[in-house]
């Protein structure tokens, strides 16, 4: 596949191959199965990317968690204003 950027993470032995372009799920399958028949290669998953998602919060974090009173850092980094 042209486009395609392969790279180690880390003496792990775990490598990243990014594909430049965009691939419908047929191909994205078809590619999966490829390297998966491959004996050197272990494991092959996709990485999805989620674009626009949107989260709606409750009124307050307090109300959402039961527990937000017991959850210092998460107050004090402001997640519930994130």
């Amino acid at each position: 596949m042209q486009g395609e950027e392969i790279s180690e993470l880390g003496d792990n032995g775990v490598v990243v191959v990014n594909i430049a372009q965009s691939i419908d799920k047929e191909q994205q399958q078809q590619l999966i199965s490829e390297l998966e028949a491959d004996p050197a290669i272990e494991k092959v998953e996709p990485d999805y990317v989620v674009k626009n998602a949107t989260a709606t919060l409750p009124a307050t974090a307090a109300n959402a968690e039961p527990a937000w009173n017991t959850l210092w850092a998460i107050r004090h980094i402001g997640a519930n204003q994130a």
